[in-house]
């Protein structure tokens, strides 16, 4: 525990009061929800490895619109068995993280923060997934998704996830910020 320091005056908590003030009016956003599908239709997973012209190589970006920018460029983390915990939580619907979005146009739309829940969700709906290591859903392990029954595969496609999608005014800076900010650490959460 810090010690809490001594001698603030009015006009040190004014200074910090205004510093909150001016510091959170940079961040615009808006909490929309997109279904799974959605999103998997929206992402494209080429650009990530291409130094991208912000065209799609099969010349279809009204269709694929959502993509890893170069400046938030994450390596895949997430080994399959990190992978199939998400997708493991969705089918149980447990509530997933917010997803953070940044507007650059009116079509496209880079992922500042939950870049390796997109990729898991990308690889699950697109057959590249087995799930594994599943603690709940035990008798889906080795399960694809095209595996499921059409009921499970139609639940799952229009699941909705909750998106802040931070406005075409938010700087490059402020998301660069932000993402670092949400991304400091993999440590694991412990029970204590």
């Amino acid at each position: 525990m810090t010690k809490r320091k001594k001698g603030l005056t009015a006009e040190m908590k004014k200074e910090a009061e205004r510093q909150i003030w001016a510091q959170s009016r940079l961040i615009d956003y808006d909490t929309v929800n997109y279904r799974i599908h959605d999103l998997v239709d929206m992402f494209n997973p080429r650009q990530e490895a291409d130094d991208d012209d912000g065209e799609d190589d099969d010349g279809d970006l009204e269709k694929r619109v959502l993509f890893v920018g170069p400046d938030y460029r994450r390596k895949n983390v997430w080994s399959d068995k990190d992978r199939s915990a998400f997708i493991e939580s969705l089918l149980l619907d447990l509530p997933a993280p917010f997803l953070i979005f940044g507007q650059l146009e009116e079509r496209l739309i880079e992922i500042v923060d939950g870049v390796q829940r997109i990729r898991a969700l990308d690889a699950f709906v697109n057959d590249n997934l087995a799930l594994r290591g599943l603690t709940k859903l035990t008798a889906l392990n080795n399960f694809h998704f095209s595996d499921l029954d059409e009921t499970t595969k139609r639940k799952f496609r229009c699941k909705f996830l909750r998106i802040a999608l931070l406005s075409e005014k938010v700087r490059l800076e402020t998301r660069l910020d932000f993402a670092g900010r949400l991304n400091k650490s993999g440590r694991k959460v412990r029970c204590s």
